[in-house]
């Protein structure tokens, strides 16, 4: 059975685990977590990633993820997994591909959000929304670097290819 390691980084993550991993049985794939609250953690979560032979990695995205990103970049070309991100950053830094929400709208309306709160309005009032646009980023060079072939259908959906 394929292999799927997931880093989580703090006490939350914003996709539900149980959801994740149902569709990850559903494609005939092991996810195991490897949890990391600090920057410390990740070169134990690297060692136990590699130990358990993990085919690819999905990273959360969180702030210390995000600070520590061209480190996981770095871990998962040198480990030779494929990578999915939650940011277009870690893909411009040689990830393999991300898959995230388009963070203008959503920084755009969550200054909407503020001043509703700063007028008066309670938060609970307040609608909770999800992103309604998502970004694709590919990038080809890691992709050949780890003897991958990305479907042309792919690439017709990416915003963003690294060539």
């Amino acid at each position: 059975m394929p292999t799927a390691a997931r880093t989580v980084a703090g006490g939350s993550v914003t996709i539900s685990g149980d959801s994740l991993d149902a569709a990850s049985r559903n494609l005939g794939f092991e996810l195991r977590e490897f949890p990391v609250v600090k920057a410390a953690d990740f070169e134990p979560a690297f060692s136990a990633i590699e130990k358990w032979g993990a085919n690819a990695l999905l990273v959360a995205g969180t702030a210390l993820t995000g600070r520590e990103g061209r480190r996981i970049v770095a871990f998962a070309r040198r480990s030779r997994l494929p990578a999915i991100y939650a940011s277009r950053r870690y893909v411009e830094a040689g990830g393999l591909i991300s898959y995230a929400s388009d963070s203008r709208p959503t920084m755009a309306r969550s200054f909407e959000y503020v001043d509703k709160i700063l007028r008066g309005a309670k938060p609970a009032d307040l609608p909770v929304e999800l992103p309604k646009t998502y970004k694709l980023a590919v990038n080809l060079n890691t992709a050949k670097e780890l003897g991958l072939t990305i479907p042309p259908s792919i690439l017709l959906q990416a915003d963003r290819v690294i060539e």
